[in-house]
């Protein structure tokens, strides 16, 4: 079964478990969630760009879930517990929700890697635990661990005590002697340094995307002047995502605006608190229950919005953004992201995401804007997407990044 409009291009390969020898570094990436997974994040979708950009140079493998997120059964695009082949990789997909550390290391040498690729601090089963059976091994191989903006001082709120446990025992470990960080821009190279210490190993190479251009917007009629504001909140429903503060903000408004709120719940404690604040909304602000998106199809769904909201409180890149702006949307987004170039641009605002009465005043200043200004922002954001995917450093810099870690040497 293979879910409209997307193609995985899974083919099962039938190998023994015995180590792979290639003439190519040979790099292992332990992802938590990997395509086809419909509810995946930007991590996902950069494995996916790396494995299409640099399959012909590395030889991929990937350990990941058969298991979407927050779901209770197998994808069933895909066939667990053997070697498959996508994106020209060698992916497993993992059908054991908690397994044994043994059964782990078998996976990690049967594929020989000269590199592992962690992506997450704070995942159990893709991260920590594989982490610890390497070290406790003693594998002689390089790790190189992705926190993926968990380290923001706006993600580092939430959950605290859980977060600092974690980050003292990784302390404790000395894992900086062990492993390479990556960092997808320099604010968060800066994030890592401020939790780990100013000597730590890290290189930075920007989140890549290879499945995504900017999309010609659907012809539209002109809104009325008095017409509601049609905007958009697509992210996993999580305190970081902050939504319960855009809900605050929306009580605030003083313009009418209909908020569709898209993508799986995370928390279903938090999203317990935001269906409080959905039914407390005034008369002028209106709010719908959306649900997930395909990834495939992000794009033209937002396209049919006027504006995307995410006052995040921390991203180090927000594919989500990204996907906003090639769908021509402007965008009002936390200022703890590396999207400064947005308000640059006129593509859209930066908002303190601890501050509901800011984001209220930005949102009620879109509303001032005329039609004309408003398609003016529009262009702005097309535009700035693709400046941002015309770009070839990324690539580049994953390709050193891979090369340096994999023959040994240690990034700068």
């Amino acid at each position: 079964m293979t879910r409209p409009g997307y193609d995985p291009g899974i083919t099962v390969v039938d190998e023994p478990g015995h180590s792979i020898k290639s003439h190519r570094p040979r790099v292992l990436m332990v992802w938590p969630l990997f395509p086809p997974s419909v509810r995946s994040g930007g991590p996902a979708r950069t494995a996916e760009a790396i494995l299409t950009s640099l399959g012909a140079e590395f030889d991929f493998s990937v350990i990941t879930s058969a298991y979407d997120f927050a779901s209770s059964k197998e994808m069933p695009e895909v066939r667990s517990d053997h070697w498959c082949e996508i994106f020209g990789a060698k992916v497993w997909y993992m059908s054991e929700r908690r397994p044994p550390p043994f059964r782990l290391l078998q996976l990690i040498r049967s594929r020989d890697p000269q590199l592992v690729c962690l992506n997450s601090l704070w995942n159990a089963r893709f991260s920590i635990f594989p982490l610890l059976t390497i070290l406790a091994s003693r594998m002689e191989v390089p790790v190189l661990l992705s926190p993926h903006g968990e380290l923001s001082p706006g993600a580092l709120r939430t959950r605290p005590w859980r977060k600092r446990f974690v980050i003292c025992a990784y302390r404790a470990l000395r894992i900086n002697r062990r492993v390479s960080w990556h960092a997808s821009t320099e604010m968060e190279r800066a994030d890592i340094r401020r939790v780990f210490g100013p000597t730590v190993r890290c290189r930075v190479a920007v989140n890549l995307r290879s499945d995504l251009a900017p999309a010609q917007r659907l012809a539209r009629k002109t809104p009325e002047p008095l017409a509601p504001i049609r905007a958009v909140f697509l992210s996993r429903i999580t305190p970081k995502k902050n939504l319960d503060g855009l809900l605050r903000a929306l009580s605030l408004v003083q313009t009418d605006i209909e908020l569709t709120i898209a993508g799986p719940i995370d928390e279903p404690s938090h999203w317990s608190v935001c269906r409080q604040l959905i039914e407390a909304l005034p008369e002028n602000a209106v709010a719908r229950i959306h649900g997930p998106v395909a990834p495939a199809k992000v794009v033209d769904f937002l396209g049919g919005f006027d504006l995307f909201l995410l006052p995040t409180h921390g991203e180090n890149f927000g594919h989500v953004i990204l996907e906003a702006l090639a769908a021509g949307l402007p965008v009002i987004v936390g200022s703890d992201t590396p999207w400064q170039q947005a308000e640059a641009e006129h593509a859209g605002w930066l908002v303190n995401s601890d501050s509901p009465p800011e984001l209220a005043r930005l949102i009620d200043r879109f509303a001032t804007l005329t039609p004309a200004e408003r398609a003016v922002m529009s262009e702005s954001a097309t535009r700035l997407a693709a400046k941002v995917l015309g770009r070839s450093e990324g690539v580049e810099a994953h390709r050193q990044m891979f090369l340096e870690l994999a023959q040994g040497e240690r990034p700068r």
